[in-house]
């Protein structure tokens, strides 16, 4: 009775706890994206979904689920997508706020704020409370900078439906696990449906399955047991949601009358993109700015003077020096590994990064050396790969190819090093840690590297690498490196100097110096994800773009009543902004929300790179004839830079 009693409590207790955790990732939510509330229609495709989207009849909402997303636009003449749930979720948002953005953008902070959310539950539910690691990674996940665009542009909001319905549908799959009973029987069909959903939400809810497999994997089956029936075990709990894929698929091939495909490219194309794509997505994760890889390359300049190779070959000496001087704790460090496996790799990330390092600092002497062959090759007396590659330099100056090569070798040092301290990290606090506490997170984060993998396949397989792509891995990688975090600060705390032995006096310097180290690494990247977070950083970017479509459709808005009904209308002078510029079918739909009937048809002419003052924007209107009108945007008091 006793016990009962004190379970129920603790129950209870930590009900509030997790309720006082959503009401604080809420906050933080608020404010790292207040700045949103006052933002325009951001997004090119925001105001054809919201115009394709509309429910009139029941016709309409059959149409929805039976034609490619925004259907009988421009926009389906090029892209092949089916998604209808995204597509419902504007239709709901039209009928609660009409064409109020504001609550548009409420939609996709709640949206956003529920999967952080729904990922602290999880990872609270299956680490056995060790709610360290959870609040932690949904709080990293709420701030991350590579989310800005997800939460702040409305049409990307399609990424954030994909990811609740695919988290929501994990947590039910938590819940019946932990209680397999035939009254809970419920959790597993729900959980299959809202898988479904998470599929017609966006392409990539067609993992949803997968991570589940994950979860399967390393948390359902038993630990004992051999790989290959746990593996065996893991897809027959995963068959009803590979059914439900396949299903989805077949609908989604009916729907478009084929399977979606934008484009076809040569298999040398696809790994050549997989590539980009690859080095992008783990820059993003940790340098979401790219600004220290940005700074580095700022440093070096492609022809190095006298003063840079002399200050490289000083770095080199310091370098080495402090290498030599820390040999001895260093090898101790190493030592404390008893797996020969566990040795071998430690060395080889240690000696990966010291190679990384070492070759962005001594990029100004070897720069001349491979400058000479790119220089040879591009008169056509160089290595017959090189002038395969440079095949085009007849067209590009010489210069363009040794900026190549300058990014080309720091990018690559620099996420090696990155990546290599990142993993140097993860194995080295381990030995820190309680043994039950190292099985739950290593688990944790083989579960959401797996996550992570099978992202990068479908991205790689697509070839869709933009940011907008990651949110979900997102989630992942915070969840990794807040373990990271508190593992970091762990092995610290637990090396603070006391009166160590004079026999043991080497050893216990090896233990703090590496834990320095690794809560330094960790700490300096968690600042900075931190510092270029929309907490403290203006959404300057989606707010120009934002503006200049209210202020574009505003003048429109003014001429419109001059034009006959279907008019043909051909606009230029717009400047091109990145994810948000104003294509045919945007105008064509502003059109058809304000002015329904208007039969016109809308065509683009030449843009301007950028320009100064954009709230000058005017537009001079020139009669061709036939009921063809020029559109001519101009900035008077601003100009092009």
């Amino acid at each position: 009775m006793r016990r009962g009693l004190l379970s129920a409590k603790f129950a209870a207790n930590r009900s509030n706890v997790r309720i006082f955790i959503f009401f604080v990732i809420l906050l933080v939510g608020l404010l790292a994206y207040r700045d949103i509330f006052d933002l325009y229609f951001t997004g090119t495709d925001t105001l054809t979904l919201i115009d394709t989207s509309r429910i009139k009849s029941s016709d309409d909402l059959l149409r929805i689920f039976s034609q490619p997303m925004m259907g009988g636009t421009s926009f389906a003449d090029r892209y092949q997508y089916f998604r209808p749930i995204s597509t419902l979720s504007f239709s709901i948002d039209y009928a609660l706020w009409g064409l109020n953005p504001w609550g548009y953008h409420l939609t996709n902070l709640l949206l956003h704020v529920l999967c952080a959310c729904l990922l602290y539950w999880i990872v609270d539910e299956i680490s056995g409370g060790y709610s360290g690691v959870a609040i932690l990674g949904a709080l990293l996940f709420t701030i991350h900078p590579v989310l800005a665009q997800n939460v702040s542009v409305i049409s990307h909001r399609q990424d954030l439906l994909a990811a609740l319905f695919s988290l929501m549908s994990l947590r039910l799959v938590v819940s019946f696990m932990q209680s397999r009973t035939e009254k809970n029987a419920w959790y597993m069909r729900f959980a299959v449906l809202f898988s479904c959903f998470a599929m017609a939400a966006k392409e990539v809810g067609f993992l949803s399955p997968f991570y589940l497999f994950s979860y399967f994997l390393l948390f359902a089956s038993s630990n004992e047991g051999s790989m290959r029936d746990r593996i065996r075990y893991a897809l027959r709990l995963s068959i009803p949601f590979i059914l439900a894929a396949l299903l989805m698929m077949v609908w989604r091939t009916i729907a478009l009358d084929g399977v979606g495909i934008v484009s076809s490219s040569s298999i040398g194309d696809i790994l050549h993109t997989a590539k980009n794509i690859i080095i992008n997505f783990f820059t993003a994760l940790v340098d979401p700015g790219y600004l220290i890889l940005t700074q580095l390359k700022r440093i070096y300049s492609i022809h190095p003077s006298n003063n840079q190779l002399v200050l490289s070959a000083l770095l080199i000496l310091c370098s080495l020096a402090i290498l030599y001087y820390l040999r001895d704790a260093v090898m101790m460090w190493i030592g404390t590994r008893r797996n020969p496996i566990s040795k071998a790799f430690t060395f080889f990330l240690l000696g990966l990064l010291c190679i990384s390092i070492l070759a962005i600092l001594s990029y100004p002497l070897i720069a001349h050396f491979f400058g000479n062959i790119i220089e040879d090759t591009y008169y056509g007396h160089g290595w017959d790969i090189l002038l395969k590659v440079m095949e085009g330099r007849d067209r590009t100056p010489l210069e363009q190819y040794l900026l190549r090569m300058r990014d080309t070798v720091i990018g690559v040092c620099y996420r090696i090093a990155i990546f290599s301290v990142l993993a140097i990290v993860a194995f080295g606090t381990r030995l820190d840690r309680e043994k039950d506490r190292v099985d739950m997170e290593d688990r944790i984060m083989r579960m959401m590297m797996l996550w992570i993998l099978f992202s990068l396949v479908l991205f790689c397989v697509t070839s869709i690498g933009s940011k907008r792509n990651f949110y979900f891995s997102v989630a992942a990688f915070s969840t990794i490196f807040a373990i990271l975090l508190l593992r970091s600060v762990t092995t610290f705390i637990r090396k603070i100097p006391v009166k160590a032995k004079p026999a043991m006096r080497v050893r216990y310097g090896a233990g703090l110096l590496t834990s320095v180290f690794f809560l330094s690494v960790v700490g300096m990247i968690f600042a900075y994800l931190l510092a270029y977070s929309a907490i403290f950083r203006d959404l300057n970017k989606w707010e120009r773009n934002g503006t200049v479509s209210r202020l574009f459709f505003s003048e429109l808005d003014n001429k419109v009543p001059e034009f006959p009904r279907g008019a043909t209308l051909t606009i230029s002078g717009l400047p091109s902004l990145n994810n948000s510029s104003l294509l045919d079918y945007t105008v064509k739909s502003w059109l058809d929300l304000h002015y329904p009937g208007n039969e016109m048809s809308v065509t683009f002419g030449d843009r301007v790179p950028s320009v100064e003052c954009i709230e000058c924007l005017q537009i001079e209107v020139i009669d061709t004839g036939n009921k063809s009108f020029d559109l001519r945007v101009d900035f008077p008091t601003g100009g092009e830079h």
